[in-house]
């Protein structure tokens, strides 16, 4: 008996499945045309009129610009901004960290120009504080400091050159020194 080796049949190809001049010819047009007519639609049946506007968001702060001299010993005030977010161990931390340092270090030499001193509670664990200084003068600034619900340094004064600090200050503040310390190696 001999082994039956099987030749291949010739498929019938069925006329759907043939690629003809026809059919080429037919795709290539409305790969072309259709997306001109999808832009004729789209320009066509758009609304009337669209209007993009920019948004922009102005805190404005009025102060005072002559403050006696009585009335700077209540200065700097501290605001918070979603206070009710705060647990009350991430404000002790805050304080400890943040509020006292600054606050003496505003009133050591008796010379502060911080008015108003806003912390902005920020909404979700381990985003940075925003805080916003306004001064005497009118002018504003602010910086980000710590993070809420991690751990984070002290906050320490950024000086051009280096920083003064009272003997009152440092016995005070002993945290405060040796972060600034640290800043400051080269």
């Amino acid at each position: 008996m001999e082994p039956q080796i099987a030749t291949p049949v010739a498929a019938e190809k069925h006329i759907v499945h043939q690629v003809t001049p026809l059919s080429k010819y037919l795709a290539m047009t409305l790969f072309i045309v259709l997306p001109f007519v999808g832009g004729w639609i789209g320009y066509t049946y758009a609304p009337e009129k669209i209007v993009e506007l920019e948004k922009e968001v102005i805190r404005e702060v009025l102060v005072d610009k002559m403050v006696d001299e009585s009335s700077k010993a209540n200065f700097p005030v501290i605001a918070f901004e979603r206070e009710g977010l705060l647990s009350d161990q991430e404000r002790q931390i805050l304080n400890k960290k943040f509020i006292e340092p600054f606050v003496d270090y505003e009133l050591m030499f008796g010379t502060s120009t911080v008015l108003t001193t806003v912390i902005e509670v920020p909404p979700d664990l381990y985003e940075a504080y925003t805080i916003t200084t306004v001064t005497s003068d009118g002018k504003a600034g602010g910086f980000l400091f710590g993070e809420r619900g991690g751990d984070y340094n002290y906050w320490t004064p950024g000086c051009f050159l280096e920083c003064e600090f009272t003997d009152e200050y440092i016995q005070k503040h002993p945290e405060v020194i040796k972060q600034y310390k640290l800043n400051i190696q080269p």
